[in-house]
């Protein structure tokens, strides 16, 4: 959770407030891992994107089918599974 809260979200959060700042509108999505401050309002990395004003969107918890990346993920390893497999001939 540290990591998250000290190097990613400080990241996000301002990737967040520049699209807010060109386009009028500025999201966050998030899945809803309890490192994010979904579950705690004492929560540092809660705090930090209140304190900020942002938006946030939250979704199931790593849900390959709301999350493309992860979804992506899974059938690009099953893929290589695939590959790695198939029989060699000599």
């Amino acid at each position: 959770m540290k990591k998250y809260t000290e190097q990613l979200l400080p990241k996000y959060i301002n990737a967040t407030k520049r699209h807010e700042f060109l386009y009028g509108r500025g999201i966050l999505q998030e899945d809803n891992d309890p490192s994010h401050g979904t579950r705690s309002h004492n929560n540092l990395a809660r705090q930090a994107k209140e304190q900020a004003k942002i938006e946030t969107l939250l979704h199931p918890a790593q849900s390959p089918d709301l999350n493309a990346a992860e979804d992506y993920r899974i059938s690009s390893s099953s893929e290589c599974a695939k590959f790695h497999s198939l029989p060699t001939s000599n």
